[in-house]
């Protein structure tokens, strides 16, 4: 990558081919900085709306539609709760929608109006506890198998005797 600056323009290049063209912030806006929409690789943030937030709870599931419904019926202006409910649907990202779900069931169990962090540690711990369960049943059929050169004869002893020399001293345990 490649970058070349003029007066008022910063250029930057990827094999000789200009990828991005941005102006130079002013000299007061020290540190400042400024990201153009089109140079990012995939939106980051989509705009969000109560209808659509509404509709992607919909379709992960009741629970995590009913945990968006009463924030949205909890204030006095509509638009109030859009970041909390866009934080809350981010972590069907992160997790599955079942899993999200179970983690909105458990949350709504406990309150009536779940914090995104209440439902992220539900959606954490159900996770773990799924993975330890798939872990153990996968492993049911398998085991641990040494060779034939660790149970050799005079093996098993010569590494009892290599671990515990350095805890014993002329016959005597070290404090």
């Amino acid at each position: 990558m490649d970058v070349k600056f003029s007066s008022h323009l910063v250029f930057i290049y990827y094999n000789r081919t200009e990828i991005g063209r941005d102006q130079i912030l002013p000299g007061h806006m020290a540190n400042g900085m400024r990201t153009e929409p089109a140079h990012l690789p995939f939106p980051l943030r989509e705009n969000l709306s109560v209808d659509a937030l509404r509709d992607r709870a919909m379709e992960t599931g009741p629970k995590t539609f009913e945990v968006i419904r009463r924030m949205f019926d909890g204030t006095k202006v509509k638009e109030q709760p859009l970041q909390a409910a866009g934080a809350i649907l981010s972590i069907v990202d992160i997790y599955t929608p079942e899993v999200f779900e179970k983690a909105c069931d458990k949350a709504l169990g406990q309150y009536h109006m779940p914090y995104c962090k209440t439902i992220y540690s539900h959606a954490r711990s159900i996770n773990s506890a799924k993975e330890l369960t798939e872990f153990k049943e996968s492993n049911q059929k398998f085991g641990i198998v040494r060779g034939a050169d660790y149970y050799k004869k005079g093996m098993l002893t010569l590494n009892v005797r290599r671990r515990n020399a350095g805890r014993f001293h002329h016959g005597q345990a070290h404090p």
